[in-house]
């Protein structure tokens, strides 16, 4: 299948920085969907510093539900860590343009069948599976179910992150950002 994403950004465009993994605001999105003939689907979003998830549900796999998603996702978070966000190359992804607009993030895609660019996202989204196993119908599953998925993952202590939490991690970036700002 060939998908012709309009102002597609190539990840070689992207800043060096965001593969040091030394900043908080570099998010790996996706799309985590229902089996074949059922609606519903996953955005997922995971900033690469801290390991946080963002996720919600949307009703299909098209670009304005994904649009919509990732602004329901990422407008809670502060626009000074909303830097960058990374995708894979899905029909999706299409309405980045809006994405970059509203969110003030610029958006850009993997290289196709490079899924190893965004391996922090499809790690976090295995992680996702062991509550919504493959074959989940999302149309069943309810924001406060996801919610609470998306609470335990963000609430486990990571050894990459010296033993504590995603929670933690961004929290004391937002603390950071707060106070660096408060002049």
């Amino acid at each position: 299948m060939d998908i012709r994403i309009p102002h597609r950004r190539d990840i070689s465009e992207r800043p060096k920085i965001v593969d040091k993994w030394k900043r908080c605001g570099d998010w790996e999105s996706d799309l985590v969907v229902s089996p074949h003939g059922c609606r519903g689907a996953v955005a997922t979003f995971v900033e690469r510093f801290s390991k946080y998830l963002r996720a919600v549900l949307v009703e299909d796999q098209s670009a304005r539900a994904f649009s919509a998603g990732a602004h329901e996702a990422l407008s809670v978070i502060p626009e000074a860590l909303l830097l960058t966000m990374t995708h894979d190359n899905g029909k999706e992804i299409c309405g980045h343009e809006h994405i970059t607009e509203t969110l003030k993030i610029t958006v850009y895609c993997a290289r196709p069948f490079h899924s190893w660019e965004r391996g922090l996202n499809e790690n976090t989204n295995g992680l996702l599976r062991d509550f919504f196993p493959k074959g989940t119908n999302f149309g069943e599953v309810t924001q406060e179910e996801l919610a609470h998925a998306v609470e335990l993952i963000n609430n486990r202590p990571r050894r990459s992150l010296n033993f504590r939490t995603p929670q933690e991690v961004l929290d004391a970036e937002i603390k950071r950002y707060a106070f660096e700002t408060s002049d």
